[in-house]
């Protein structure tokens, strides 16, 4: 069983391991090693973390764009494909997301979007 790893620390210490001055990237690699030491836990626990991380992204399913019952639906949908939308397009649909109703011109301006976002998620399928 692997030991418990103190995530919230070993976050801000492993970027450091790319520091180009020798000292702070070493400075790291042994503040790591303590706070490994301290929980109990070992490189090679830190190393299986990492590779079970990396499997679970290499596992995850396909996007696949699915039919939606309302409009908040899709419009949360829509944000699974970020690369197919604009930074404001994906800002104005958290911002209308949470709403009961739109107004007519925000409906058509989200209408576009799905069609947009739908159109980009089923051609990249």
């Amino acid at each position: 069983m692997t030991a418990h790893l103190p995530v919230a620390k070993l976050e801000k210490l492993v970027p450091l391991l790319g520091s180009p001055v020798d000292g702070e990237a070493l400075g790291a690699a042994r503040a790591i090693g303590r706070t490994l030491e301290a929980s109990g836990a070992t490189w090679h626990d830190l190393s299986a973390a990492v590779r079970r991380g990396i499997e679970q992204q290499d596992n995850e399913p396909a996007r696949v764009w699915r039919p939606c019952a309302t409009w908040q639906q899709a419009a949360v949908q829509c944000l699974r494909w970020p690369e197919a939308l604009t930074e404001w397009e994906q800002n104005f649909i958290r911002d209308v997301s949470g709403r009961m109703q739109l107004s007519p011109k925000q409906a058509d301006v989200l209408e576009r979007i799905i069609w947009k976002a739908q159109t980009y998620a089923e051609a990249s399928q």
